[in-house]
């Protein structure tokens, strides 16, 4: 069974309170997710996540403002100065013991855009990137996209992977839209290093509870255990959402945990309803 992690992006507030709350329903591992520039108490955050038994597992790096931080970009200078950036937010996550970096190889693109060229620079910054990250002892994993973003597809992510040998993936179950879970795992599975667990509809992102959409989690979780992946099970998706899921309450962290003891079981979880709250 593997520790059940979830992403501190969307509504997450570090406080001492949240981590609290996962300390008593069983959360093991956290990610921390950064915006440009972040105004972090990183010192504080790894306090709290000591104190309740916390790992810090990973970090997600911002590929926002788009025009600014998008590593795809063509101009060179413009890369240049989102690398400085982000090479900051590694050394600073670094220090607090954080080992694998989550970047999106891309923003959404736009119709009619020269993916030869986009896929050319974003693999020209994945290349400064994993040796930065090397030199702090750290990997970057680069995420497996949607729609229109680059690394959409186990060929993009594989062109990408090309531009250096020390880069990884994260696997976003809730991304793969042409290709199946099982033939990603198997193209890609010894580079897996961290995966976001959510459910969607097949069409798009939805970020959904695991029951929610239309992905078999054990089969995934035997994906995984069958390919080596001995990392963490991290959620990513929001308390308060998704607004097109109608569960008639937010989210807690002991669902968390419950969806998870269910699928390590061999089930999919139940949707919750508002008939069905889906007691811990």
């Amino acid at each position: 069974m593997y520790t059940i992690g979830v992403s501190m992006g969307y509504d997450f507030v570090p406080e001492e309170a949240a981590f609290a709350a996962m300390e008593e329903a069983g959360i093991g591992a956290v990610e921390l997710s950064l915006r440009r520039d972040p105004d972090v108490d990183f010192a504080g955050i790894a306090a709290m996540c000591r104190r309740h038994g916390i790992r810090l597992w990973s970090c997600h790096l911002p590929c926002t403002p788009r025009d600014e931080m998008d590593i795809s970009l063509p101009d060179p200078a413009v890369r240049r100065e989102a690398v400085r950036r982000l090479t900051e937010m590694i050394r600073r996550s670094a220090q607090i013991g954080i080992d694998k970096f989550v970047v999106h190889p891309s923003v959404p693109l736009p119709e009619g855009t020269d993916r030869a060229e986009r896929l050319r620079c974003a693999a020209d910054t994945l290349d400064k990137l994993a040796e930065i990250a090397h030199a702090e002892g750290a990997v970057i994993a680069v995420e497996d996209m949607i729609l229109s973003c680059l690394g959409r597809n186990i060929d993009e992510m594989q062109t990408l992977l090309a531009a250096n040998d020390k880069l990884r993936v994260c696997f976003d179950v809730n991304h793969l839209l042409s290709d199946t879970h099982a033939d990603f795992v198997r193209r890609l599975g010894d580079k897996i290093v961290t995966v976001h667990i959510s459910d969607y509809d097949g069409v798009n992102e939805k970020h959904w509870l695991p029951g929610e959409g239309v992905i078999d989690f054990p089969a995934v979780c035997d994906l995984l255990r069958g390919c080596g992946y001995e990392g963490v099970w991290i959620y990513e998706l929001s308390l308060k959402g998704a607004k097109s899921a109608d569960r008639g309450r937010f989210l807690t962290y002991r669902d968390f945990r419950r969806s998870a003891d269910i699928i390590f079981s061999g089930k999919n979880p139940p949707k919750i309803t508002p008939d069905n709250l889906y007691p811990f």
